[in-house]
């Protein structure tokens, strides 16, 4: 990652390294806020809000999840970047990122979304429930 972007080229990161269902993001990954911070390079978050519950990933299965998703004609969604992050500290750089991506969610769900994340909060993740389900 750091040597492609000091050749020149931009890098898109998805920290949390899955997808969620949730009003919020999964925890960031350290990995790359700590190699950004090693290397002196900046990070610019990006939160990305759906208007419909069909949008999000709501079925643990791929092939699943595809049909429902692009069996519609369109998805609506928003996408917001955030500042420049500059930081010595990745677990800072990790931390910072992760409280904007959500707060910013929450900005533009606010009177769009027509998803109601009172009971999918409740859930367990699929990360966690497929770790559950291996290990017994």
């Amino acid at each position: 990652m750091v040597k492609t972007i000091q050749s020149g080229y931009n890098v898109l990161v998805f920290p949390e390294g899955t997808v969620s269902f949730h009003s919020y993001t999964m925890p960031f990954r350290a990995g790359s806020f700590n190699e950004a911070a090693k290397a002196g390079i900046a990070v610019v978050p990006m939160a990305i809000e759906f208007r419909d519950k069909r949008d999000l990933w709501l079925v643990p299965h791929f092939m699943s999840q595809y049909l429902v998703s692009y069996a519609k004609w369109k998805t609506e969604a928003k996408v917001a970047f955030g500042p420049i992050l500059r930081e010595s500290d990745g677990e800072k750089l990790r931390a910072t990122a992760e409280a904007w991506t959500n707060a910013k969610m929450k900005e533009m769900r606010k009177d769009w979304s027509n998803v109601d994340f009172t009971q999918l909060d409740q859930k367990t993740p699929y990360q966690q429930a497929l770790q559950k389900k291996v290990t017994k």
